[in-house]
């Protein structure tokens, strides 16, 4: 599972040890995840130098290299970040409870689900360009092929309608 950053790693791996130590009877057929920072494996052991960013998050990074033309997503103006994301969908999850409305017809909740697949198109279009533009990519055959990938993210995103809390924080990041 590509990733950005060794911080989504250490949360995504406890959340699914956690997930696992509640389900221990349904989790004993739960695959371990395969990570893979792309931020640390490509980003900064190749190393990557991309002219424009001002660090290393992925918006910053992503802007740079669409702005290169190398990749064509970007984020479309929202009131949603990163952070504002996970606490609005705290704060959604909470409201869906509390008046039984599902979670994903408030507003804000599909705002931010708009927002985190942008992140996971991205990093598709990312780990795309650097696989083909790099014979030594440690992208490259670092995971199962991307092709693969791209549909478990796809499944992912489909069952996360009705995914718990826990569960849907964890695909934020994919």
């Amino acid at each position: 599972m590509f990733h950005w950053s060794p911080a989504e790693s250490s949360w995504l791996t406890n959340g699914f040890k956690s997930a696992r130590s509640r389900h221990p009877v349904r989790s004993g057929s739960w695959a371990e995840p395969n990570w893979f920072d792309f931020l640390v494996k490509v980003m900064r052991e190749e190393p990557v130098i991309i002219r424009g960013p001002m660090g290393f998050g992925l918006k910053k990074v992503a802007r740079a290299v669409r702005g290169h033309g190398l990749i064509t997503t970007d984020w479309e103006d929202s009131i949603v970040d990163g952070l504002g994301a996970m606490v609005g969908a705290w704060r959604c999850y909470e409201e869906a409870k509390a008046d039984g409305t599902p979670v994903m017809a408030l507003p804000l909740m599909e705002q931010i689900r708009r927002y985190n697949e942008v992140d996971c198109q991205v990093m598709q279009e990312a780990v795309e360009y650097f696989e083909a533009t790099s014979e030594s990519s440690p992208a490259r055959g670092a995971c199962r092929t991307w092709q693969e990938s791209r549909r478990t993210v796809h499944s992912s995103w489909l069952a996360a309608s009705t995914a718990s809390p826990a569960s849907r924080r964890s695909l934020a990041m994919l």
